[in-house]
């Protein structure tokens, strides 16, 4: 029978100390988003599985915010996390991580947890329907802000975020000059990537070869970007992560030199402007 592994097998393998793998697992304690990465990992590959219900039958109540994030692989999430935390510090708040994959089923878990930890509020990037019965009850319990996703906003869920349409067509306007643009982007069932790609569509007077991608799928689906018998003046990418595997591409495609990269502004910066 092989033997489970324990917090001290975990900061061997993540290398970090015993509390910080403690403060993951629980959800105690201000971690950066490096090390919970670390410990996630180091987790997943010794074969150790996170009880959730345990965690919250350990936490205090009323002391967390919880933040739903698809990953916290993407800088753009992380970004998210570090300004969130930043900013509970000053209200005496942790806050609490949840990570989704973008998928319904672990979006809607997710909520549950936050709600049965008696989290204070929940800040989250996800993409449940306004009639979502899971959204709407915890809505009318707790303050929830969702980032980037105005058509799931409904009574008592707030949305937040900068205009996506107008920044897609501001940017569209400032490459006018160019003749073919690569616009490399999320999936346009997410809200705030429908409002981007509808201005820069409708404001860009030249050629663009579109590709959407999963946030799972950006290494992969960034060498479509050099693929064909057409010369990109810029790539247009609406976040640094995406920005960084067209990079990573160009180096291996035999397209010399490569365009002009362009990346909308990430949440951290959001956070510090004050938007």
């Amino acid at each position: 029978m092989v033997k489970a592994p324990t917090i001290k097998d975990i900061a061997r393998e993540a290398g970090v100390s015993h509390g910080t793998v403690s403060n993951v697992l629980n959800g105690k304690g201000n971690v950066s988003v490096e090390k919970i990465h670390l410990v996630e990992h180091a987790a997943a590959r010794l074969g150790y599985r996170i009880n959730a219900k345990a965690q919250l039958l350990r936490k205090g109540t009323g002391h967390t915010l919880s933040l739903i994030i698809p990953s916290t692989l993407f800088p753009q999430y992380a970004d998210l996390y570090e300004s969130l935390q930043q900013e509970a510090k000053g209200y005496g708040l942790t806050v609490q991580v949840y990570s989704t994959n973008s998928l319904q089923e672990e979006e809607e878990e997710a909520i549950d947890l936050a709600m049965r930890s008696r989290t204070a509020a929940i800040v989250a990037v996800i993409g449940l329907e306004p009639g979502n019965s899971r959204l709407q009850m915890a809505a009318k319990q707790i303050p929830i802000v969702l980032v980037d996703n105005h058509l799931s906003a409904c009574e008592k869920v707030f949305p937040a975020g900068f205009d996506w349409g107008q920044a897609g067509r501001e940017i569209a306007l400032t490459l006018s000059r160019c003749k073919t643009i690569g616009l490399f982007t999320g999936s346009q069932k997410a809200t705030h990537m429908w409002d981007f790609c509808t201005g820069f569509l409708g404001a860009f007077p030249g050629k663009v070869h579109h590709v959407e991608s999963t946030d799972q799928l950006i290494q992969v689906q960034a060498f479509s970007l050099f693929e064909g018998d057409f010369d990109l003046d810029c790539i247009v990418c609406t976040d640094s992560y995406r920005s960084q595997a067209v990079l990573q591409a160009a180096s291996f495609s035999h397209r010399d030199p490569c365009p002009e990269v362009v990346s909308v502004v990430s949440h951290r910066a959001m956070g510090r402007s004050g938007s």
